[in-house]
């Protein structure tokens, strides 16, 4: 199969040969030139600025001050559009003025550009000029020429055979009223002509008018009847709509139809939108997001107005996204751009704000906030928060929000993010444009200029109070400080993270950089970069990349000539892909060059190029050569992608690992109000929204499982019997809550009796009885009622090894005091009932903020550990000789991480037969980040001795410096002095913690975290442990509840886990990006994460309570987890392995089911399987039936038990036996 080649000799020397090629079912020829590429830059990754003298680039977008005053939009600037027009090969640029006439330059390589003559109505369109994209409306093969403007819609310029531009706005009918912004363009409908999405913004502010005439109306401010349309008030404030986006229909020759928002191509809940949204639209984007081979939507909005996330259907109609796909969006959204950024396969996204990365400069800002909350006709369904947002994306339509977890969160005043490998080390990068004339959130001058409002009513005429107003509006404007920025860089690592880079690639120097784009400029087969500066300069920067690269350039059917909508995956034929769709326009006020590059990281020619074009037809390449651009013309006919590639079509043969059995519980939490913030106002996070927890467990002897449920303050906990067949009868127990309820236990009782013992926090009602015990009669009783007033986690073990159990009780945070906690309690269980531990007091006070327990024999000497999770602490290792503990956390390896740790559970997760450690901490994805070197710290102590505890978060400067993390304004707030000493935001922003608190130092406790990874601890056997992290999702949510099972009956211990707390301080994200997740184990500490499709789970809420148990006893585990303010939830394990064995254990009358014995598998080759422990209460708030199911990797024929104390018995199971149960 040959290739046409096609003569460009600036592109270097022209190749001529055969490369193996797919296209379609035929063996027909697919045109390709292919040209040799030289990189231009030498100097390694980063970029060099060129020089405007050199380039002869001379264009300046200057303001006018007065102009900018009058009307504030001028302020958001305006772009650039790269391409070629004029089909020389190179890619030209023309830059839009907002105050100046716009200009475009041809590309004469090697570095030199000329200015173009360009007709009046191109030059100066009448009105700003704001947004440009080269694209080919009427598919003649030559670039036209798309123009924003101010109020005067979209401009429309036909390219005349790259010779010159004819002004067809009335032909093409873009002209409107509107100020637009940013344009977008695709085929939405699958006719094959690029449709157009107009990002409408305003033409003017009203803010900029010295009065805005408002009326009563039976008693209620209105605004006049000629602004009823764009203004409305809400608790006493002035609001102003923006204006409707467009969405254009291209009939194929550059006649553009709008399409009606009502008539049903856009719909909300299916459901037709009944009006127009209106707006303040800054950017949009075209792209696939589900991965259905169809172009969707994502619209950038400013200030309150929400953004838009619309899902294409096929039809050219489009769905809006739901809330639950993606829950959270930033506020103040300028820009977007897409990548696979951890190289999973599926598309993320990043949309960036205006938060600085500087936390000096952070804390002198005050952050941007919606002012219309608690409309959601307006806000929409998601939260918006001032910072970066990115979207991690699952590949069926839903996103996880990763930006800090990412180190994304904060680019400055930013307006465009463009994804491209700049370092060409086959990992996207990131590069941002920042920067504006006025750092109008500076808070110090946001106060001045409060200070100075007065009335304006003195002014005899209207025209004489807008001068006046504009002309104290300039004078405001130039009190504030400017703000210069760099173009951002982050390099990636990967993985989903990345690091900053800024002067390191040399794109550091400041500026107002607004319109964006890139293109290879000078034809060595990498990304430069193309930027418009708002009262400077037009800047270039060359791309000194010098690794190997290949270029692609398409050739799309006449009617969409660029193949805008194509996607293309390079494969180095190993491990190693690289995606990139081709997108028009989509950048701020910018369109850039289609041309792709990918990185070539194989040593050898083995690399395959596969190109889905628009139309969803395939052509695959194979063999591509380095530092070769490859120019590839779509085919007339060729396979669909679909028909190439093994995509499944039965989908009910699909079988998730777990399905949803929860209708069979009906529960649902609902808790009692409770202001934590008002009881201590500078708390983090609250803490009346821990519970409730869940107990598995046969309560009545029937040997069917039941389930109990806490609750909250003022709720009955409920006890739902089994039924058998996964049926339960509920009823409320007879004792109403005077706290949230924490830990429980089901615990065997002389007498062959089961009672529950149930823990309260203490929390919301001080000096009451925090442990209770109940029996299925309703009865219960107060146990230690002056002993024990606040209880977290409860756990039972067998300290002495054979006799009664032993239960740790962790004291909970005291109300008003936190981070200080009640005391934590032993409690022995014997003969005569129970008694206080006297023993290990000394210990125990030696311990605060516990958080999770367990019991687990570590060393498997019979004598199970109490390991404890504590809070700004340790995971303490209590070793147990003999039934006296002995804090040995340092020997076991674990002093040098301390954390925010929550659950815990112990679990044999790589097979050795010693019990590892999982612990549920705090994550990476918050504005809270710690590592060894640089640990989170927080200082607590009552520093106006009122009774309330003061908790000072922290942050480190540049020079490592700690100063408070919260705005003066909330601080001060609490503590009123800083406002005296600091005097205003600027001198506060930059003081110490020291500084500032000075006179108060002796007052202050600090607690620092060292890590915030959720983390396995592996025990190797010989006394320590080793640290492994747990897959990025894990650490994308704090975690809670937690358990470890053999969930796909493979020999090899699986773990189940549950994220989230929505609960936090005003200020902090919600951290509620997690969800309910299933880890597939490796067998050697690591793990598959399934997704939801794949593990059959859907929980997204706060989930709690975590506990396993074979409810249906199919011999596979299933798992219920209960959720804070939202359902419990029920899963059955459907996996189609073999049914494992039930082990049920008959041990001695004061530990029936025998808590603190360690179980493995058999094989017949006498190899074991992983080791298993039954305990009474782990996780978090929780317990697990004491039956559990093992699973062998081969055919079994025996059960290993060690029972506490030590002793070892082996079980023989016969043939196919499904249960045993073993009798001490």
């Amino acid at each position: 199969m040959f290739f046409h080649v096609l003569n460009r000799s600036f592109w270097g020397v022209l190749l001529c040969f055969c490369i193996p090629c797919v296209s379609g079912l035929s063996a027909e020829e697919l045109q390709v030139e292919v040209t040799s590429l030289k990189a231009a830059g030498d100097q390694g990754p980063g970029f060099t600025l060129m020089n405007a003298v050199e380039t002869q680039v001379s264009f300046r977008n200057d303001l006018d001050p007065r102009k900018g005053a009058a009307n504030r939009v001028l302020f958001n600037g305006s772009g650039v559009a790269v391409g070629d027009w004029d089909n020389d090969g190179l890619p030209d640029l023309f830059f839009c003025g907002i105050d100046s006439s716009n200009h475009l330059y041809r590309n004469l390589g090697q570095w030199k550009f000329e200015k173009v003559s360009i007709p009046p109505s191109l030059q100066n369109p009448g009105a700003p000029s704001r947004g440009a994209v080269f694209a080919d409306l009427n598919g003649d093969g030559y670039l036209d020429l798309l123009v924003s403007t101010v109020g005067m819609g979209v401009r429309s310029f036909f390219n005349q055979g790259g010779l010159e531009f004819e002004d067809a706005t009335q032909k093409a009918g873009t002209g409107s009223e509107f100020g637009a912004t940013s344009m977008a363009l695709a085929d939405v409908d699958g006719n094959g002509t690029l449709d157009l999405y107009v990002a409408n913004y305003r033409s003017n502010d009203i803010r900029d008018q010295a009065r805005v005439p408002v009326r009563r109306v039976r008693g209620r401010l209105m605004p006049s009847e000629e602004l009823t349309d764009r203004v409305f008030i809400h608790e006493g404030q002035i609001h102003e709509y923006g204006e409707s986006d467009i969405l254009y229909l291209n009939n194929g020759s550059g006649k553009m139809t709008p399409v009606d928002w009502t008539s049903g191509a856009f719909r909300e809940n299916g459901q037709a939108l009944k009006a127009a949204p209106k707006d303040w639209g800054l950017s949009a984007m075209f792209r696939d997001l589900n991965g259905d081979g169809h172009v969707d939507l994502y619209v950038c909005n400013d200030y309150w107005t929400p953004d838009r996330i619309w899902i294409n259907d096929g039809q050219g109609s489009f769905d809006a996204l739901s809330g639950e796909a993606l829950n959270i969006t930033s506020l103040s959204s300028m820009g977007v751009d897409g990548a696979d950024v951890n190289r999973d396969g599926d598309v993320d996204l990043f949309v960036v704000d205006m938060l600085s990365r500087d936390p000096v400069l952070r804390k002198r800002q005050q952050p941007a906030e919606s002012m219309v909350g608690g409309i959601p006709s307006l806000n929409g369904p998601r939260l918006q928060l001032p910072y970066n947002t990115l979207f991690t994306g699952n590949g069926k339509g839903a996103f996880t929000e990763t930006s800090h977890f990412a180190g994304l969160e904060a680019s400055d005043w930013s307006w465009c993010p463009i994804f491209m490998d700049a370092d060409l080390d086959g990992i996207d990068d990131v590069l941002i444009s920042a920067g504006y004339p006025h750092d109008m959130q500076d808070s110090d001058t946001l106060r001045l200029i409060q200070s100075r409002q007065h009335s304006w009513d003195r002014y005899s005429t209207d025209a004489a109070r807008q001068k006046a107003f504009t002309d104290e509006m300039m004078q405001h404007i130039e009190l504030y400080p400017g703000l210069e920025m760099p173009v951002v860089a982050y390099r990636g690592k990967g993985n989903g993270t990345f690091e900053e880079v800024t002067h390191l690639w040399g794109t550091g120097k400041k500026g107002i950089h607004q319109g964006f784009a890139v293109g290879d400029l000078d034809g060595d087969g990498d990304w430069d970069l193309v930027l418009n500066c708002l009262n400077g300069s037009a800047r270039l920067f060359r791309n000194d990349a010098s690794k190997d690269r290949v270029a692609i350039r398409l050739k799309g059917t006449p009617s969409n000539t660029q193949a805008i909508g194509s996607k293309m995956v390079l494969n180095d034929g190993k491990s190693n892909s690289a995606t990139r769709s081709i997108v028009s326009g989509g950048r701020y006020l910018s369109g850039g060059d289609t041309e792709q590059v990918f990185a070539m990281l194989s040593s050898k020619e083995a690399s395959t190029l596969t190109i889905v074009w628009p139309d969803g037809t395939s052509s695959f390449l194979e063999g591509i050569k380095r530092n070769h651009r490859y120019t590839v013309h779509q085919p007339e006919a060729s396979d669909k992608w679909s028909d190439l590639v093994d995509i499944p079509t039965d989908q009910a043969a699909f079988i998730p690992l777990f399905r949803d059995a929860s209708s069979q519980l009906s529960h649902i939490s609902r808790s009692a109000f409770s202001d934590d913030f008002a009881k201590q106002p500078l708390l983090p996070y609250a803490l009346s929204h821990h519970g409730p927890g869940v107990i598995c467990m046969d309560v009545n002897g029937d040997k069917i499982t039941d389930i109990l449920i806490g609750g909250e303050k003022g709720q009955h906990p409920t006890l739902h019997i089994g039924k058998g067949d996964v049926e339960f009868e509920t009823k409320e127990l007879d004792f109403r809550l005077i706290n949230d309820s924490s830990g429980m236990l089901g615990m065997p009782v002389p007498g062959n009796r089961m009672h529950l013992f149930l823990a309260q926090t203490g929390y919301e009602t001080i000096r009451q009885p925090a442990l209770m015990e109940l029996n299925l009669k309703g009865q219960h009783r107060s146990l230690f009622s002056t002993a024990l007033t606040g209880v977290g986690p409860m756990v039972a073990g067998p300290l002495n090894g054979q006799g009664g159990l032993t239960v740790f009780m962790g004291g909970t945070y005291i109300s008003r005091h936190y981070p200080l906690t009640h005391p934590s309690q032993l409690v022995h269980q014997d003969e005569t009932g129970w008694r206080l531990d006297s023993v290990h007091e000394d210990l125990l006070r030696s311990i605060q903020r516990s958080r999770g327990a367990v019991w687990s024999d570590l060393n498997g000497d019979g004598f199970a550990e109490l390991i404890i999770t504590t809070e700004w602490g340790l995971v303490r290792v209590l070793q147990n000789t003999r039934g006296k503990l002995e804090d040995r956390t340092h020997a076991w390896g674990l002093s040098a991480y301390t954390g925010l740790w929550g659950g815990v559970v112990s679990g044999d997760m790589d097979g050795n037969g010693f019990p590892d450690l999982i612990v549920g901490n705090w994550g990476r994805n918050s504005d809270w980040q710690a590592t060894g070197k640089s640990p989170l710290n927080m200082y607590h102590g009552d520093i106006l001795k009122t009774g309330v505890r003061e908790i000072i978060e922290t942050e480190y400067h540049q020079q490592k410096l700690i100063s408070p993390k919260r705005h003066l304004s909330e601080l001060g707030a609490q503590l009123p002095f800083l406002f005296k000493l600091a005097g205003n935001n600027a001198r506060y922003s930059s003081s110490t913690v020291r500084e500032l608190f000075a006179h108060y130092w002796d007052s202050l406790t600090a607690l620092r975290a060292s890590t915030l990874d959720t983390c396995l601890f592996l025990n190797s056997g010989n006394g320590a442990f080793q640290q492994v992290l747990l897959p990025d999702e894990v650490q994308w949510a704090p975690v809670f509840g937690l358990q470890v099972g053999d969930f796909n009956g493979d020999g090899i211990e699986d773990v189940v886990l549950g994220q989230n707390q929505s609960h936090v301080r005003e200020g902090m994200p919600p951290q509620n990006q997690g969800r309910v997740m299933i880890l597939i184990g490796k067998g050697d500490g690591q793990f598959n994460v399934l997704d939801e499709a794949e593990s059959g789970v859907k929980v997204h809420g706060n989930a709690r309570g975590l506990a396993v148990a074979d409810f249906n006893q199919d011999g596979r585990l299933d798992f219920v987890v209960t959720q804070n303010e939202g359902a419990t939830k029920l899963y059955l394990n459907q996996s189609d392995s073999k049914q494992g064995v039930r082990v049920r254990l008959n041990h001695t009358r004061v530990n029936r089911h025998g808590t603190g014995s360690q179980l493995r598998l058999v094989d017949y080759d006498d190899s074991m399987g992983p080791l298993r422990e039954v305990q009474a209460g782990n996780g978090w708030y929780s317990q697990n039936s004491p039956v559990t199911v093992l699973h062998g990797k081969n055919k079994v024929r025996a059960l290993w038990v060690k029972w506490p104390g030590g002793k070892v018995n082996t079980y023989p199971l016969k043939g196919d036996q499904s249960e045993i149960e073993a009798v001490y």
